[in-house]
């Protein structure tokens, strides 16, 4: 199998890893996607990353450490400093035993409590919290009428874990998980609701999945603690409210990073492009909330645009002067991006 993007915002699997967009899966061993790949460079040279930087005929494809590896200032770089056309995106085998749990909660904060605890254990591959809103859009495959027939079905949060591994080994697992489920009265689902879980972590998710509610899908997304994910909801919630939009609207997810380290938070604005008042209030809030998120200190992965230059306006100069130096070393005549870093900035 391969891992599956929770937002992307491409069909290519390889654009989707070096874009660094987050992966389903990411819950407990930092897996590899991506070890190697090429870029041409503005001067017409190959630029190779990772272990094939090791031989001249370019096959040593080993994985441990993977060699000299400088594809991170690659990574989310807008095509700044090269441009990747080539790479080699890593799968995973199909363990004994695949299950998948699934239950409801009615606030978030025991949901996330739940996911924090899972992943810290290790007991689960994919995890996740999403309220019914998000939820209910990803399970109807893009059928409106389907859509409010399933949140009926929906606590206001749900939990999901896949769990696989050698069937005894999944068999303690389950057990142990609906054991903390049930100390936070977390209502175990099932039936139609998981069913339609499994189907749908078949394959990627992304944004334009979800355009069809009203025709378009903004993203609001950070990275945080698990003790600070409620107060950044809060902000996307007061910030979309004061735009004048309605925050019970918003689809949200909340994805655990490598054993609970972090917590990836998004939430969505459903809007119609088309409806000028509509994009205006839409665009408002999206910008409005990166903002208010960055003073709350949350990390904000991969900006582009307006949120690009709000990152790097609150960025350390060094940091800033490490890029451009970079950049002035693989690309001196300026001839990519001239007088541009990223996107904005």
């Amino acid at each position: 199998r391969l891992l599956f993007p929770v937002s992307g915002e491409t069909n290519s699997v390889l654009r989707s890893v070096i874009d660094r967009e987050l992966l389903m899966g990411s819950t407990c061993y930092r897996h590899i996607q991506l070890s190697v790949f090429h870029a041409m460079l503005s001067n017409g040279e190959i630029w190779i990353s990772g272990s094939q930087q090791l031989t001249d005929e370019g096959h040593a494809d080993f994985r441990e450490d993977q060699g000299p590896q400088f594809s991170p200032f690659f990574g989310a770089s807008e095509d700044i400093f090269g441009i990747p056309y080539y790479g080699l995106v890593y799968t995973y085998p199909n363990r004994e035993e695949r299950r998948i749990l699934a239950f409801g909660f009615e606030e978030l904060k025991p949901a996330c409590d739940l996911l924090l605890r899972v992943s810290h254990a290790e007991w689960c591959f994919e995890a996740f919290a999403a309220n019914d809103t998000f939820l209910s859009l990803t399970l109807a495959n893009g059928n409106p009428s389907e859509v409010p027939k399933i949140r009926k079905k929906l606590n206001p949060w749900t939990v999901v874990f896949s769990v696989e591994h050698y069937r005894d080994l999944v068999d303690l697992w389950e057990k142990y998980i609906k054991e903390e489920a049930k100390e936070r009265e977390g209502k175990v689902l099932r039936g139609l609701i998981p069913g339609k879980i499994e189907e749908s972590l078949e394959k990627p998710w992304f944004v334009h999945d979800r355009d069809f509610l009203k025709g378009s899908t903004r993203q609001i997304y950070c990275y945080q603690y698990f003790k600070n994910v409620e107060n950044s909801f809060g902000i996307i919630d007061e910030r979309v409210k004061s735009s004048g939009l309605k925050e019970e609207e918003l689809g949200k997810i909340v994805v655990p990073v490598y054993f609970g380290g972090a917590a990836y938070c998004e939430a969505d604005i459903y809007f119609n492009a088309d409806d000028e008042k509509q994009k205006n209030l839409s665009e408002k809030a999206y910008f409005s909330a990166f903002e208010k998120l960055l003073d709350s200190k949350a990390f904000i992965d991969r900006p582009v645009g307006p949120v690009a230059k709000m990152v790097f306006e609150r960025t350390h100069p060094q940091y800033l002067n490490m890029i451009k130096l970079f950049k002035q070393t693989v690309d001196p005549k300026g001839l990519l991006n001239p007088g541009q870093l990223i996107e904005g900035v």
